[in-house]
């Protein structure tokens, strides 16, 4: 106990007086310093966000800051005067987990003339969901069709997409849809087209990428549209062999079904195959190849002829 006491009297004069003088350094920061609020929009940023995860919903700003603004010369504060961040390095990254609370740091980019002391909100709730992608068809959605059109079915340069983004978002996407009107001049249809993500109800769904983001549309349309069966002509080119001849040249099926406007079809009476090159050919040629179709012609339920040339 003697020795305690004998602790704190030792220097006396000298403890008491640097009390007196820390007392004193802290009256002069009180005088020159005073508590203010700030009441702009400090965006919160982002640290640590896995590079496989999404936040779900968005983030708040901190909306109120007290601060000390030290010394004689008041600064000017504005929403550049502070930094608001969180970490998200401890945040689990599970589909259908709970919010987790996350400290918001809200640091002065002048600490010699700024402090903070106090903040809101001090805690803000996050979610991070998974990132996840699946392939998903293309659909193409034509609006209401004038009266009086024949519309034939919807040709797409790609019959699916990759959707990527949020797992809860990507689960919900049914389709990509790309969406066109059809005009009542019955002009066809043949343009770039953006795809939207939309669920089984054909509702958009947010968030999501879609890979890739366009495709291109065509569909014939046409007021007095006919069918008609034309006998197809195998076309080659080049010559065979020195030592050999064309025997004859077929194709399979000889005939095929097209449809297209009235006046056309009636100035078509056969229908060409694209080139079978024979150059060179010392035995039978046989290609299948695609039709030569003029524009507006459209073949039914064959895309490649068999051309033989013996």
């Amino acid at each position: 106990m003697r020795r305690i006491v004998g602790f704190v009297f030792h220097n006396w004069p000298l403890k008491l007086a640097a009390i007196l003088l820390a007392t004193l350094l802290y009256a002069g920061l009180i005088v020159s310093a005073s508590a203010e609020t700030f009441q702009g929009r400090i965006p919160i940023q982002v640290l640590n966000q896995p590079a496989n995860a999404f936040i779900l919903g968005n983030l708040d700003d901190v909306t109120a800051i007290r601060y000390l603004a030290i010394g004689a010369n008041r600064p000017t504060v504005t929403t550049a005067s502070f930094t608001a961040t969180i970490d998200l390095s401890g945040v689990p990254v599970v589909a259908g987990s709970p919010p987790v609370s996350v400290p918001v740091i809200v640091r002065t980019t002048d600490p010699s003339s700024v402090q903070v002391i106090d903040f809101s909100p001090s805690r803000i709730q996050v979610r991070l969901d998974p990132l996840a992608s699946k392939v998903v068809p293309v659909q193409v959605d034509r609006g209401t069709v004038p009266d009086g059109l024949d519309v034939r079915e919807p040709v797409v340069s790609q019959d699916s997409v990759t959707v990527t983004g949020q797992e809860s978002s990507v689960v919900l996407v049914a389709a990509a849809e790309a969406r066109v009107r059809i005009q009542p001049s019955g002009i066809d249809i043949n343009q770039v087209v953006d795809l939207l993500a939309v669920d089984a109800r054909g509702d958009v769904v947010p968030t999501v990428e879609l890979q890739p983001s366009s495709v291109r549309v065509t569909i014939q349309i046409g007021s007095q549209l006919s069918t008609r069966a034309l006998p197809v002509n195998p076309v080659v080119s080049g010559v065979p062999d020195p030592g050999s001849l064309v025997a004859g040249i077929t194709a399979a099926p000889l005939l095929v079904t097209v449809e297209a406007e009235s006046a056309l079809l009636a100035t078509l009476v056969k229908i060409d195959t694209k080139p079978v090159s024979i150059a060179g050919a010392t035995s039978d040629v046989v290609a299948d190849v695609p039709l030569d179709l003029p524009p507006g012609v459209t073949a039914l339920g064959v895309t490649t002829v068999r051309v033989t040339a013996s």
